[in-house]
């Protein structure tokens, strides 16, 4: 009998943050959700300008459904939009807990993704949103 390899859900949104955040901000976001990304096996990346929002975050599916209803709930985050709602075989971020990412360093990220091999279908989609999420 052959095994299923794992299943992963992948949740890419798009959002406004209520009030503008500084990238250190964010960062401190970032660095205290992360612990907790990595306790729930839950990988992925935010990108943001201080205004604007693009995330995406994979995990097991019940701890990324209760992530997914924590951010739609939390007041710093406006017009929640999900982008993408998919159950995948591989994780594109396996060894990222969380990584903050501005908006102005995009084009290193999506070049780190393509030089590993990383590419899925939610990367693909983030790479294609990104002009329209962010003013270039």
């Amino acid at each position: 009998m052959t095994s299923q390899p794992d299943r992963v859900m992948v949740w890419l949104y798009t959002s406004q943050f209520s009030t503008p955040q500084s990238q250190v901000e964010i960062d401190q976001l970032v660095a205290g959700f992360a612990a907790e990304n990595k306790r729930r096996n839950i990988s992925g990346f935010l990108i943001s300008d201080g205004r604007s929002v693009m995330q995406l975050l994979e995990g097991p599916e019940g701890d990324t459904e209760v992530l997914k209803g924590k951010i739609q709930a939390d007041e710093r985050h406006l017009n929640v939009t999900t982008q993408l709602w998919s159950n995948e075989t591989i994780r594109a971020y396996p060894h990222w807990s969380l990584r903050a990412i501005a908006s102005s360093e995009y084009e290193a990220l999506f070049s780190e993704i393509e030089s590993a091999n990383f590419v899925t279908l939610a990367t693909s989609i983030a790479q294609m949103l990104f002009d329209a999420t962010f003013d270039p």
